[in-house]
């Protein structure tokens, strides 16, 4: 069992990673995700597949320093390492704004596609795409 937390001190800005091998009645792991910047703002996991073909997806504002950068990255290997990394959304055009994105959640809609809601603009809309990966 893995589970991926926002570090809400901020004294790190990477998602908290926490493994447990007794269902989650212990840790026995837990470390910062340097793969995974984070500005103190909640994130979304999903777990898609069999067996067989099993993936792992996390859906956060990739940036330390403001939530902005909403990035949908995907594992074959639990969240050790990420070969898809896809940009939802980034503001790059008016960098005084407090947020671009915020909260998100992701659903699994079809194969090989999540879809991705989330707070966008300032908190002024809710925003619903369709990311195929």
């Amino acid at each position: 069992m893995v589970m991926n937390i926002r570090n809400q001190r901020g004294d790190e800005r990477f998602r908290i990673i926490a493994e447990s091998t007794d269902g989650g009645q212990s840790w026995d792991t837990v470390w910062f995700d340097r793969q995974l910047p984070d500005p103190v703002c909640q994130g979304s996991v999903l777990s898609t597949g069999n067996a067989r073909n099993r993936r792992l997806i996390v859906c956060n504002n990739a940036d330390t320093a403001q939530r902005n950068n909403l990035v949908l990255r995907v594992s074959r290997n639990e969240g050790k390492s990420w070969y898809k990394n896809i940009t939802i959304a980034n503001r790059q055009d008016n960098p005084r704004r407090n947020s671009h994105t915020a909260y998100s959640d992701i659903v699994e809609t079809g194969r090989r596609k999540v879809g991705v809601l989330f707070e966008y603009d300032d908190y002024r809309q809710i925003v619903f795409a369709t990311i195929s990966y």
